[in-house]
């Protein structure tokens, strides 16, 4: 089971410029875009990439 990273450990990005409540919503496991919950990713690097932008797996297959 998946489990979201804690606020404090989430690092400030330049995409907070574009999605203000990405850490918070990170935090919650809720995706920065389409806000749905997070139940997991399909791979590591899908799981990395969460961490940079907060996209759930469904967004990141949409934009990559």
């Amino acid at each position: 089971m998946w489990i979201p990273p804690k606020f404090e450990d989430i690092p400030e990005k330049p995409a907070d410029l574009l999605f203000p409540q990405r850490r918070r919503k990170m935090s919650e496991g809720i995706c920065a875009v389409c806000e749905e919950k997070i139940h997991g990713f399909r791979d590591e690097l899908s799981e990395r990439e969460f961490l940079i932008s907060g996209l759930c797996q469904k967004c990141q297959d949409k934009t990559f």
